[in-house]
Order: structure tokens, then C-alpha cells, then sequence
């Protein structure tokens, strides 16, 4: 899989069973601060995606909103119910630019996992392009995912 893929790519394969599309959002706002891009993700979507929130994968011991870099015991059990294991390749995207999708794809590499994707343009791109988007909550059965440096 290449590091980097176009809205087209990703389009043509949303129905392969092993693919893992996931929304790594995080919303700055001046007044309101950092917060998860869930509420966002939730409203609409990537058809297939689901939700990786950051605050949630970063390390639970650290400081609020660091977004430390967690042990690969919890990154493994994270990934895992979110369905990236094994098998199974990855597809990153943020509703910003890129740089919450780049930090997760980075987080998979630096745990062993080499089959990620940052989809080019993230969630503006899919729409700039007219794509098909989703309001369902979508999930993926548990995988084991092997966290190694």
C-alpha cells in the first residue's frame, strides 16, 4: 500500500473486506480549545470509517491533551477494537490538514504496523471531490493487532 492515497483510491476499494478507513480528527478552535472530532465524525463521514480518537490512543498516565505516545500494550488492545490487526490495511484521514492523520499513521509505524495510508487531502478532499458520505456509525469486529518497535 502506498503512503499516500488519492480520494479515487480509496473510493474504488471501500468494500475490501481487509481495508480500515479511520478519522483521526482533532478540532483546535481559539476560544474553545482542543477538543476530539468524534461529534464531527458522527455527523458525517467516510462511508466504512470509524472514529480513532487520539486523547483515547495517547497515553492514559501523561498529561490531558499531550497525546503522548502510549505503551504498545495499550496501543495494541486500542487498535485492536478498533479492528486494525493482522491482515487488515489502513487508511488515515483527518477533517483538518492531515497532521492528526499523519501523527496516527506515524503511531502505526512506530508500533511495527507498515500497511497505513494517509488519504491525500483528508475529509476535504473526499468532499471537494463529491464522494459519498456517511451518518451511520460503523464499527469492524475486534482484530489482534501486534505492537512491536
Amino acid at each position: 500500500m502506498p503512503e499516500l492515497v488519492e480520494a479515487e483510491w480509496l473510493a474504488a476499494r471501500l468494500d475490501e473486506p481487509g481495508l480500515r478507513i479511520l478519522d483521526a480528527t482533532i478540532q483546535i478552535d481559539p476560544a474553545a480549545g482542543i477538543r476530539s472530532g468524534r461529534a464531527d465524525w458522527e455527523a458525517t463521514h467516510v462511508p466504512g470509517s470509524c472514529f480513532a480518537d487520539l486523547f483515547e490512543l495517547s497515553d492514559p498516565t501523561a498529561p490531558a491533551y499531550t497525546l503522548t505516545m502510549p505503551a504498545a500494550t495499550w496501543f495494541s488492545e486500542k487498535m485492536g477494537r478498533l479492528g486494525v490487526g493482522d491482515g487488515t490495511h489502513v487508511v488515515v484521514y483527518d477533517a483538518r490538514e492531515n497532521m492528526w492523520a499523519a501523527r496516527l499513521w506515524w503511531m502505526l509505524r512506530t508500533f511495527g504496523f507498515d500497511d497505513a495510508a494517509v488519504l491525500n487531502g483528508g475529509w476535504a478532499a473526499w468532499q471537494h471531490e463529491q464522494r459519498p458520505i456517511c451518518r451511520q456509525t460503523c464499527s469492524y469486529p475486534p482484530a489482534t493487532f501486534s505492537a512491536h518497535r
